[in-house]
């Protein structure tokens, strides 16, 4: 029951990054490494590799609740 508390927030963390990008938040450009990679990649680029990313982490929360997948 535990690792049931880290599997949810991975999924919430995934969800939110999801969303974060899929609505264009600012919140995400707003670091550092971002700046640099939206000047290298573009914005749009750079929007859909951290949605692949979100549900890429938002995939592995689920996997993992659901017993399909193990840490």
């Amino acid at each position: 029951m535990g690792n049931a508390v880290y599997h949810i927030i991975f999924m919430i963390v995934g969800l939110f990054l999801m969303i974060a990008s899929a609505a264009d938040w600012n919140i995400l450009f707003k670091f550092i490494n971002a700046k640099s990679e939206v000047k290298l990649a573009g914005r749009y680029v750079i929007r859909i590799v951290h949605f692949i990313i979100g549900f890429l982490i938002f995939a592995f929360g689920f996997l993992s609740i659901s017993g399909l997948s193990t840490l």
